[in-house]
């Protein structure tokens, strides 16, 4: 009898194991410290806002192709992380932090009749 209700037991156990350890969450409102910059932009103040009409007016290049060595290099680099269990170069901190940086350029944003048009 008491042999039956041991891998019940233990499956019930491990179950709460998984379900406790599984919060990899991460808060959109984690605290960052401040970066500190490299060095003063001196024409900071002297920016002009633009306007863009649609997305044509800028080229993004095309990302690089996967027989270059530049792809290749991140991949062996992304798999040797991988393998080594070491940190990635990039990491969910540095996207979490570019959010931000774009919500708060998102909240001081001019209105168009504000901006200087692109020609």
């Amino acid at each position: 009898m008491r042999h039956e209700k041991f891998p019940a037991l233990i499956s019930f156990v491990l179950i709460l194991c998984a379900v406790g350890s599984c919060d990899k969450s991460i808060k959109d409102n984690e605290p960052l410290k401040p970066l500190q910059p490299a060095n003063l932009d001196v024409d900071a103040g002297n920016w002009t806002m633009i306007v863009m009409t649609g997305p044509m007016q800028i080229a993004v290049a095309a990302p690089a192709d996967i027989t270059s060595d530049a792809y290749k290099a991140e991949l062996a680099a992304f798999i040797e992380c991988c393998r080594a269990n070491q940190p990635f170069p990039s990491t969910h901190r540095d996207g979490l932090r570019a959010q931000q940086v774009i919500s708060a350029g998102m909240q001081h944003t001019l209105t168009p009749d504000q901006a200087t048009p692109v020609v």
